[in-house]
């Protein structure tokens, strides 16, 4: 008799978690498609020869943000992590500019050089490596000028390639 009645307690459990439309496969196949909140969508399914369904589409509100992240290029899409050189750090602004304009003398627009503030002190960071043995090479050169650098790891720019004696820009 429990037997019975555990089976009739499972069957109508399944019937009240049961779907009353065919909509439970939701996808939508329309490339660069913007949705909105609340958006739905009804697309025809084939399964097989003669049989059809339908499929009702619901889309989240952060799907435009994470097609617009991945899809469209951006400061954070086109770095890569790798090194630098960290020459200088000081709580001056103008003791900055200057160590940035001596070391700008030096190398001018050849190797990058980015002053970043953070609290309570600006850094200046010089070059875009890929490995850490290019950025320790580099840091050798200047040690005469800055004795007190040092190589970070960090997200880089991407940095140009030369390929027979012609630079271009890495586009990945």
């Amino acid at each position: 008799m429990k037997c019975l009645l555990y089976i009739g307690l499972f069957l109508f459990s399944s019937l009240l978690f049961a779907q009353e439309e065919d909509d439970w496969m939701l996808m939508n196949t329309n490339k660069g498609h913007q949705v909105e909140k609340g958006d739905t969508s009804k697309r025809k399914l084939f399964f097989g020869n003669s049989k059809t369904g339908h499929a009702k589409i619901s889309v989240d509100q952060r799907v435009n943000g994470l097609i617009k992240y991945v899809a469209e290029p951006g400061p954070d899409n086109e770095k890569i992590l790798g090194y630098r050189v960290q020459i200088f750090f000081d709580k001056s602004k103008e003791n900055t500019d200057r160590e940035k304009a001596k070391f700008k003398t030096r190398y001018g627009h050849e190797v990058g050089c980015y002053v970043q503030y953070k609290a309570p002190n600006y850094r200046i960071k010089v070059g875009d490596f890929r490995t850490e043995i290019d950025a320790e090479n580099f840091k050798q050169n200047l040690l005469g000028i800055f004795p007190t650098a040092f190589v970070v790891k960090e997200k880089i720019r991407l940095p140009r390639l030369k390929l027979e004696d012609k630079e271009i820009e890495d586009e990945d």
